[in-house]
């Protein structure tokens, strides 16, 4: 679904409330929002506006201004992943950045190069990482990868040691003040946010560029031509398979930061992935990336109630179901016992009616010696007929079976004879 309003509407609600809110109403993320606002010449409000606000601080409002533009004038704002994002992630989120800005204000350059970074206000936390990366031999490109329980998964170059660990700090600083934890694991230290756990990965961006051919290749790529072509001249067979394989772009580490929470697959909305780029500073996103994480957290919580809540109905529905085949088996082998009872009923009541009937037809007459012993024995298969439908042979078997307990299960498979 999208939204279209115009700038000034646009105005009116970004300094009414924290970006953040605004933005979860038309369902995109307060970056996307903050984008929005630059393309259409919206002012906003600057960073720390709404807690210089709260605190009963002055604050100045940028001014509106008309535009003859009409292009500009009307915005459109389309839905995007994060109308996904459940409410109760939305306020986490808002809450923990609120709580990080308000303990850890911003200041007017956080970021601090490795020169001027004493090794000693480094996170106890984190210094294992530190130390081992730097006791560690570069890969390739010259980046060092380091993983396990006791370090943070972090990939880096030596230069960049200092900066890495520094970022580190700051968010190990800074989760403490919103009560996170961080834990062992084979994946490297996990983020524990109120509860949830989620990996933590810290990477030095590479920049790639056109590759340049160094002498060693140059010289196997021309030994592999004359190869391939004097093979060609003499109608030999000739492929490529065996040509040198030489890239066409180089991976430059840069220096520049990402720092990646809970990695793997989402569609859910939520902010996960957090970099150094021309305008903003990793060391400046700490706040956003643990108000991702509360919202993550959040959001598992609530899909969690949301699976149990489902599960329970699942589980009452096969219960309905379980119950509604228990009446239906009671019910039928009730129905057996009946159509047993009812056939020895209507036979006794067959023999009955013959034995009457030919003993009035033929009670003048003397009956011969077997059929008359025939008679006396159809009399006697009368009465044992009788007696299998007696109150106390029904009552017998309703009571083994237990019949007439409105709670008996009875198997399909058991006969009512």
């Amino acid at each position: 679904m999208n939204h279209t309003l115009s700038r000034r509407k646009l105005y009116d609600l970004v300094w009414a409330r924290p970006m953040i809110k605004v933005a979860a109403e038309f369902g995109i993320s307060d970056v996307g929002l903050n984008k929005i606002c630059k393309r259409h010449r919206v002012p906003v409000p600057g960073r720390g506006y709404w807690a210089k606000l709260a605190s009963g601080k002055k604050v100045a409002k940028a001014p509106f201004r008309e535009l003859a533009d009409e292009g500009l004038n009307r915005v459109t704002i389309q839905k995007s992943l994060t109308a996904n994002v459940p409410p109760e992630a939305v306020e986490a989120r808002i809450q923990a950045k609120s709580t990080i800005a308000a303990r850890h204000p911003p200041k007017v350059d956080a970021r601090l190069s490795a020169a001027s970074q004493d090794r000693d206000e480094i996170h106890p936390l984190v210094r294992p990482t530190r130390d081992k990366i730097n006791s560690s031999k570069g890969g390739a490109n010259n980046l060092i990868g380091v993983s396990g329980a006791k370090y943070f998964a972090v990939t880096c170059t030596a230069a960049a040691v200092e900066q890495a660990a520094n970022l580190l700090s700051q968010l190990v600083i800074q989760a403490e003040t919103l009560g996170y934890q961080f834990e062992k694991s084979d994946k490297g230290l996990l983020l524990v946010a109120d509860g949830e756990s989620m990996t933590v990965e810290l990477s030095e961006q590479q920049d790639r560029i056109p590759h340049v051919m160094t002498e060693k290749e140059t010289v196997a790529l021309a030994k592999w031509t004359a190869e391939y072509e004097r093979r060609k001249k003499q109608n030999q067979w000739a492929s490529d398979w065996d040509k040198p394989r030489i890239p066409d772009r180089d991976y430059i580490p840069n220096g520049r930061f990402a720092l990646e929470l809970d990695k793997g697959y989402h569609s859910d909305g939520i902010r996960r992935r957090f970099a150094d780029g021309k305008r903003q500073r990793l060391d400046r996103l700490i706040g956003d990336v643990l108000g991702s994480a509360a919202a993550i957290s959040a959001q598992r919580k609530v899909r969690q109630e949301e699976h149990r809540l489902q599960r329970l109905r699942w589980e009452e529905a096969e219960r309905r179901r379980k119950e509604a085949d228990r009446v239906h088996r009671l019910e039928t082998k009730r129905w057996e016992c009946l159509e047993v009872h009812m056939t020895l009923l209507e036979k006794a009541q067959r023999v009955e009616c013959f034995v009457e009937a030919y003993r009035k037809n033929e009670m003048e007459q003397e009956l011969p010696h077997d059929c008359a012993k025939f008679i006396l024995w159809a009399e006697e298969q009368s009465d044992l007929l009788r007696k299998e439908i007696s109150p106390e042979k029904i009552s017998y078997k309703l009571d083994r079976y237990k019949l007439m307990d409105d709670a008996t299960d009875i198997a399909s498979w058991i006969k009512i004879e």
